[in-house]
């Protein structure tokens, strides 16, 4: 993978151990799709949350279940953390 160009041949065996990693990896190693809390507190960390337009007191809440995130709230989240709005939709 650190040649600059791989030919056909290296291609398409890459290719196929990275199918069968990804095969491997599913079948003993799942992995489930986090909740949009945890992405929320994944990105907290990385920037102040105090420029979302959002009450800290609000975000707060969100974290510790005390309030559900609106469609406005997950808007302005993913616009903030310049994310999918997927990955803060789930439960």
């Amino acid at each position: 993978m650190l040649r600059e160009r791989l030919d056909e041949g290296s291609q398409q065996y890459l290719d196929a151990l990275s199918d069968l990693v990804m095969v491997y990896e599913e079948k003993h190693h799942p992995m489930s799709v986090p909740s949009g809390i945890a992405v929320l507190k994944h990105l907290i960390p990385a920037k102040d949350v105090t420029q979302t337009g959002i009450a800290v007191s609000t975000i707060s809440g969100f974290l510790h279940g005390k309030r559900k995130m609106t469609t406005a709230h997950i808007r302005a989240l993913s616009e903030y953390f310049r994310v999918s709005t997927s990955l803060l939709m789930g439960d």
